[in-house]
């Protein structure tokens, strides 16, 4: 869904815009003619954040946010792409509990009933403590020899009874009730905002539309990984024709050929980023992709950091939408955004 924005406002560039507030509710009844005229009500659904988490730049762009489980200070990966929340089984032993297999934890995970995990009596989240939560268990990830003291990974599974306000400029991650007014949540100064539609895939994940150059497809917005990939061998299945000529080999990424290629423009409706160098990733031989999820989305597009930070995104659960702004410094003289309300999501 676009506001008012003209198709050549891409790639961040600020353009003259106009914005409709939301009108005022109406008093519910009218007063008696005989009796003074009533106040109108206090809005009972403004923007209210209980929260908020400092993020911190790590060595290859992406960012960690501070949790506290039980009395111990920890640091996780902020990650939307993970499917569910994990701790790495030193973080286990340093809190004195045991790993189980299998259990309440996974019991939706199928296939993986000999999964490790571990119920935390405490943790806090700025804060706000929730009691008895399940985590998997797993090995550090890939990698992460070069990301010393990382305790797991936080997804939007642990963060979802929030809608969550992602300023990857200031390094901040707010916490909102989601009992907001429909559509008034953008509260920073901007010059240009969209509004996109989202779902959810099995994996927890956000799933949105996105366009790479003129192609249109799913993607999924992924806090966990560095670069913007593109799955060359889902995209031919679903039918979409992406130019990959002048892409160059750059090695192997877990079994599969590993390319690089710059498009002209990656658009979230009409705000973009333009000349993004996207990761091409194919399987050898031509093989098939043997990936499946269960709701029928298959995301050629996984949308990384790099490009992520380039923007500031509200992301409203309780609409299921993402309300997107160009990041960065506030534009000078912008004002906070009066945003309509969109249309009841599908």
């Amino acid at each position: 869904m676009r506001l008012g924005l003209a198709a050549s406002a891409v790639a961040f560039i600020a353009t003259s815009l106009t914005w409709s507030p939301l009108r005022a509710a109406e008093a519910a009844s009218a007063a008696p003619a005989a009796a003074p005229a009533a106040a109108a009500p206090a809005p009972t659904c403004g923007l209210r954040r209980v929260g908020q988490l400092d993020m911190t730049a790590i060595a290859d762009g992406r960012f960690t946010v501070p949790l506290t489980l039980g009395e111990r200070a920890s640091t996780f990966m902020f990650d939307t792409g993970s499917g569910f929340r994990s701790v790495v089984p030193a973080t286990v032993t340093s809190l004195g509990l045991q790993a189980v297999s299998g259990g309440e934890v996974v019991k939706d995970l199928p296939g993986r009933e000999n999964i490790q995990n571990v119920v935390i009596p405490n943790v806090s989240i700025a804060g706000i403590k929730m009691p008895q939560v399940g985590f998997l268990v797993t090995p550090p990830r890939k990698g992460a020899e070069n990301l010393p003291g990382i305790d797991g990974h936080a997804g939007l599974d642990m963060l979802s009874a929030f809608d969550l306000e992602m300023d990857f400029y200031e390094k901040k991650l707010g916490l909102f009730l989601q009992n907001h007014c429909p559509g008034q949540v953008v509260s920073w100064p901007t010059t240009a905002i969209v509004i996109v539609p989202f779902v959810f895939d099995s994996s927890n994940r956000i799933n949105i539309p996105i366009k790479l150059d003129d192609v249109v497809m799913e993607a999924v917005l992924d806090t966990g990984v560095i670069d913007t990939t593109l799955d060359l061998d889902i995209a031919k299945e679903s039918g979409a024709n992406i130019p990959t000529d002048g892409m160059k080999k750059t090695g192997e990424r877990d079994g599969r050929d590993a390319y690089e290629r710059r498009y002209k423009l990656l658009a979230f409706d009409d705000i973009g980023v333009a000349n993004p160098a996207i990761t091409i990733l194919q399987n050898k031989g031509g093989k098939k992709t043997a990936k499946t999820d269960t709701t029928g989305i298959l995301a050629p597009i996984t949308v990384g950091i790099t490009t992520l930070k380039k923007l500031h995104i509200f992301v409203s659960i309780s609409e299921q939408r993402l309300y997107i702004t160009p990041g960065g410094p506030p534009p000078a003289g912008a004002a906070p955004a009066a945003v309509p309300a969109p249309a009841a999501a599908n």
